[in-house]
């Protein structure tokens, strides 16, 4: 059998574009998870100052000892309760919570991220051989 007697499948070219194609994709996507990765893996161990910092805030600024007051005396709350709702809202450390808000969005985007490039890096499947086919 010659080279010109040689037939090859119609689709070859096609088959090996998107290979070439498939593979950096994946190469990209294992780029992104690692990046990804790093990113939740700081946002994770931040997230715990953050929670610290933002429970000391609660106990420094007084919320906590003005929430209690619903399970000992409910019957002045429910009479007061503007007055109360507005001392709530009066020592809510609001600066600490926004930054804990900030930082469970920036963990969760992480974690999309992280479960969306996990399932790009699957193997690609390989092109058999022209012999094999």
């Amino acid at each position: 059998m010659t080279y010109s007697e040689t037939r090859l499948p119609q689709n070859l070219l096609e088959r090996v574009m998107k290979s070439i194609h498939d593979e950096q994709m994946r190469q990209k996507a294992i780029w992104r998870f690692a990046i990804a990765s790093v990113v939740g893996a700081t946002a994770s161990v931040s997230l715990v100052y953050i929670c610290s910092a933002f429970m000391h805030e609660l106990f420094a600024s007084g919320f906590m000892q003005y929430f209690s007051l619903v399970f000992i005396d409910l019957k002045e709350v429910l009479m007061n309760w503007q007055d109360f709702g507005m001392s709530l809202l009066e020592s809510f450390p609001a600066l600490a919570g926004a930054e804990l808000v900030a930082e469970v969005v920036v963990l969760m985007i992480a974690i999309k991220f992280i479960a969306a490039y996990a399932r790009r890096m699957a193997p690609v499947h390989r092109l058999k051989t022209v012999n094999n086919i």
